[in-house]
């Protein structure tokens, strides 16, 4: 019996023990698991915290190169305007210059241009040999010479002239001071050549007009009339877009456009809403 007993409270002993043991073992399995998790957050929101204001240091860096790029492209619009204005002055007197240039070379050979026109085809060369023909009398090395000094004047005011006024111009004064050239030459004994058969003369007009335009020159009754009444409304329609300033308009909303294409390119995390990045054009 006491050893039954004996026994039976050793095992009692030997279970509680382990049942306490269990217990232990089971709640500081708790605590580290528990403890776990709680690190896990706090790590977490350390690198979340680390990472936000990383993303906040970034978006405000770049919000303050936006607003210096805001501040520069007003700066630049206002010093843009005030040159606007000298620059259009500029083009004024280039293209007053210019059509004032354009009339010396028109009436310094009208003569000749009725030359080339007035006589059938074929008869130029009797007519170029009289003496008395009055449309041949301003046909001289003189006139050339003092035609040829317009280019030079002109050019300097080239760079207030855009290329396609230049290119007319240089057509214009080209075509006219050829021609008169090959008169000139005719005269002196060299055989005659009718204005729109010159090599030189028929490039410059490919280069100038359309193929629609040439043929309308052709087509009409006196042509060198035609060509340069055809040049000189394509010059007086090309200055008038530089007076009227619209083709100054064309290039600042040229320029504008591609501000707009640069700003609208800017990171998305600024926080900027299309119609805030980019100025309507």
């Amino acid at each position: 019996m006491w050893k039954g007993g004996l026994m039976d409270e050793g095992v009692q002993k030997f279970t509680e023990a382990v049942t306490s043991s269990l217990w232990i073992f089971g709640g500081v399995q708790v605590v580290v698991v528990s403890l776990a998790a709680w690190l896990g957050k706090v790590w977490m929101g350390r690198v979340s915290e680390r990472e936000r204001r990383r993303t906040e240091e970034s978006v405000e860096r770049l919000r303050h190169e936006l607003r210096a790029m805001e501040s520069m492209t007003a700066a630049t619009r206002d010093a843009f305007a005030f040159g606007s204005q000298v620059s259009h002055e500029r083009r004024l007197q280039a293209a007053e210059a210019l059509w004032v240039a354009v009339l010396k070379l028109r009436v310094s050979t009208n003569l000749m241009r009725g030359f080339h026109d007035v006589p059938a085809k074929g008869e130029h060369e009797a007519a170029i040999r009289n003496p008395e023909n009055e449309l041949l009398k301003d046909c001289n090395w003189k006139t050339v010479a003092e035609l040829a000094e317009l280019g030079p004047q002109i050019e300097m005011h080239r760079p207030f002239l855009s290329e396609r006024l230049w290119d007319l111009f240089f057509a214009y004064s080209f075509v006219l001071m050829r021609s008169c050239v090959v008169t000139i030459e005719a005269l002196r004994g060299e055989p005659f050549v009718v204005w729109y058969d010159d090599p030189g003369i028929r490039q410059i007009l490919g280069a100038a007009l359309t193929e629609r335009e040439q043929a309308d020159i052709f087509s009409e009754r006196f042509p060198f009339a035609s060509c340069v009444d055809i040049l000189e409304r394509k010059i007086l329609g090309e200055s008038e877009r530089i007076i009227s300033g619209r083709r100054a308009g064309e290039e600042a909303l040229d320029r504008e456009q591609e501000l707009a294409r640069t700003i609208r390119s800017l990171p998305a995390e600024l926080g900027i809403s299309s119609a805030e990045q980019a100025p309507q054009a």
